[in-house]
């Protein structure tokens, strides 16, 4: 495999999720396969899965049916993304921390013993993440990646009836909305 920017398509059942999700640790450790071992070998990355399902979009759609500026619109729909690209994120953590997975000779390149890096790869999450307060496990980052997607439905219930004007508006009153796609994902491409 070659890292490049490449586009799977394919009608509806044809195996395109499962083909993604096959490049994670997980999948990999219990795949039985002869071209596992050069399969493996190969890859000098992590996956990290994003599904994108029907469930997490019901929020996004709720302000279709109102006047909300398209800057809004967009904020609301990237802030979406990146929480579950941060859930994502702190999920595959603790996968490439699975004990099979440090055990096996060739996955054992992305085992990660994440309990000795918890605290201060939660601390600095958080810090890049715009997340108040001391944040010392995942757990409490996924608490806190919780209580902002209640957050951000009450940044489009706000936007519903008028009450911002503007992204900006909503960025002085939840901070975390300033966050970046390409910020976060870096910022997980640094860590490790």
């Amino acid at each position: 495999m070659q890292r490049n920017h490449s586009v799977i398509t394919g009608p509806r059942g044809s195996g395109k999720t499962t083909l993604l999700k096959m490049l994670q640790v997980s999948a990999l450790r219990e795949w039985r396969s002869p071209i596992r071992e050069d399969a493996i070998k190969d890859l000098d990355f992590t996956a990290i899965y994003l599904g994108a399902d029907r469930s997490w979009s019901t929020l996004y759609e709720s302000t279709e049916e109102h006047e909300i500026p398209p800057s809004l619109r967009d904020l609301i729909a990237e802030a979406l993304v990146i929480i579950y690209l941060q859930y994502a994120s702190l999920d595959t953590v603790t996968g490439l921390s699975d004990e099979g997975a440090g055990r096996d000779p060739y996955l054992k390149k992305f085992f990660i013993d994440y309990r000795r890096i918890e605290a201060p790869l939660s601390t600095m999450l958080a810090r890049q993440w715009r997340c108040a307060g001391d944040v010392p496990s995942f757990f409490i980052l996924l608490s806190l990646l919780g209580e902002r997607l209640n957050e951000l439905t009450e940044v489009a219930d706000k936007a519903k009836f008028g009450h911002y004007a503007t992204a900006r508006e909503a960025i002085l009153d939840f901070p975390f909305l300033s966050l970046k796609l390409g910020t976060v994902a870096k910022t997980m491409t640094d860590a490790f």
